[in-house]
């Protein structure tokens, strides 16, 4: 088992040295999900509580985990975790989508216009 630390920060750690460990491995998604937290995240409704004092490490997907009875900390409730997911992860799939189309656009002659047409299934669920 590896003694290293989960950064307080996790998801949304801005740090490009940071030494810690995070879910997201990359400062540029941390710091493209930190806009996505500050966008979402709503004090009143999304505070995670833990009025018994158990939550003592942090959790290792941070604002990503999915775990409703997850004992670790995460500094926002379930709800907001799941809002989070959700975008996270459309806007993920997304961009990677965008930048295979992108590839496969520079390794075969496309149009603009078939190109166009592609990148508008992107945004489709």
């Amino acid at each position: 088992m590896s003694d290293t630390k989960v950064c307080n920060f996790n998801c949304i750690c801005n740090r490009d040295d940071c030494a810690y460990k995070h879910y997201l491995n990359t400062a540029e998604e941390r710091k493209a999900f930190k806009e996505l937290y500050d966008a979402t995240y709503d004090k009143n409704r999304h505070n995670e509580t833990d009025p018994k004092g158990e939550r003592r490490k942090m959790c290792l997907f941070g604002h990503l985990c999915g775990k409703e009875e997850c004992g670790f900390k995460h500094f926002c409730n379930i709800e907001c975790r799941r809002l989070l997911q959700k975008s996270w992860y459309k806007t993920r799939k997304q961009t990677e989508n965008k930048a295979f189309l992108e590839e496969l656009s520079g390794k075969y002659q496309m149009s603009e216009e078939e190109l166009s047409k592609l990148m508008g299934l992107v945004g489709r669920k």
